[in-house]
């Protein structure tokens, strides 16, 4: 992960939560007006090597857009994992190489 996701992560005005999924674990962080991340859980840790505890607390800004987007990725997924949603209406904005985001834009 690039210096500037964990800038990101702690970042004032940006809200992030942790899930529980069919799938395992998902972070979900998110700036005043994109999600910026959905991720393992432990993906941090796993590429870093950080320790759990280094790693960003759960922190949903009440009132806040960042807080809403968190919130309404987290109704979302929970939506499509209980198979009443197909497709997602949030604003993204995935960070990735240059190669990852031509792949990102034809899928």
């Amino acid at each position: 992960m690039p210096p500037a996701k964990y800038r990101q992560l702690f970042a004032k005005n940006i809200s992030r939560a942790v899930m529980d999924t069919p799938i395992g674990p998902l972070r979900i962080v998110a700036s005043q007006d994109t999600i910026l991340c959905v991720e393992p859980a432990n993906y941090l840790e796993k590429k870093t090597g950080q320790a759990t505890d280094q790693v960003p607390a759960d922190r949903i800004i009440p009132n806040a857009p960042s807080g809403d987007l968190v919130k309404a990725c987290m109704r979302e997924l929970k939506e499509y994992f209980v198979g009443q949603r197909q497709r997602f209406d949030l604003p993204l904005s995935p960070e990735g190489t240059s190669f990852q985001q031509k792949v990102w834009q034809q899928l």
